[in-house]
């Protein structure tokens, strides 16, 4: 729990009060290697490719399809994975794009996986996944994009080639570079992070991403996370069993 992992990280650096072991994660200008410690301790990253089989559905039916149909003349997609701990959420996105959309390998195509844990990136990098990871992944994807490598199954550099994994912690105000994403993303994945942040933040994080959106972007959340009541700029749609939001235009 919180308390036993808090005490450990003090016994190792000889830190007796808790006042004394905040004053030194207070003192990090960024991230320091204690606080980077204890975000790789503390953050949750169990995690499954193909995870949320209805949100694939409406990406492969709705979503990617007007998107393809609307930006036919300019060519770009933008998708970002915020909070994508170790990787199964962008290469997800990454393998229904290559089965589905391949035509899209020719746009400015961009996806980008950015989390808080240090740890958790280095591990998407590598593109390795447990037999528990993989246990919804379609016969064929599996066969044709993955390779059998100690104990577990490990993704073709094809795949992992189309996605960029950077640091970026949202609680406290960062945006994804104009490097990274130069003008707004046209799909969001925010999935179960937010339910981690207390109310104030929650708001002023959703506020962050939903600027972060293309005009006509969607955002897709975790299942138990509805966000009506967090702003009004969105709008819900619905694909089969899938609920998702699109960003209403401003008035």
């Amino acid at each position: 729990n919180l308390e036993r992992t808090l005490k450990q990280r003090m016994e190792i650096l000889d830190i007796a009060e808790y006042a004394d072991y905040l004053k030194l994660l207070n003192s990090c200008s960024s991230v320091c290697d204690e606080l980077a410690s204890l975000i790789d301790i503390l953050t949750v990253g169990e995690t499954s490719l193909f995870r949320y089989e209805a949100h694939d559905k409406a990406l492969v039916k709705s979503v990617l399809p007007e998107i393809i149909q609307r930006k036919s003349r300019e060519r770009s997609l933008k998708i970002w994975s915020a909070g994508c701990a170790t990787g199964e959420e962008p290469y997800t996105l990454a393998l229904l794009i290559k089965k589905h959309f391949p035509q899209l390998l020719e746009w400015d195509l961009r996806i980008l996986a950015t989390d808080i844990n240090r740890r958790f990136l280095r591990q998407a990098t590598v593109g390795w996944f447990s037999e528990r990871s993989m246990r919804a992944v379609p016969q064929d994807l599996c066969e044709k994009f993955f390779t059998c490598k100690q104990g577990g199954y490990s993704l073709t550099k094809e795949i992992r080639d189309m996605v960029s994994f950077e640091y970026l912690n949202l609680h406290n105000g960062q945006s994804p570079g104009e490097k990274e994403m130069p003008v707004g993303a046209d799909v969001i994945l925010c999935r179960n992070v937010l339910i981690y942040f207390d109310a104030v933040t929650r708001k002023k994080t959703l506020t962050r991403l939903i600027n972060n959106l293309h005009p006509e972007g969607y955002m897709f959340f975790g299942h138990t996370e509805m966000m009506q009541n967090v702003s009004n700029r969105l709008q819900t749609e619905q694909q089969g069993r899938a609920f998702y939001y699109r960003l209403q235009a401003l008035i």
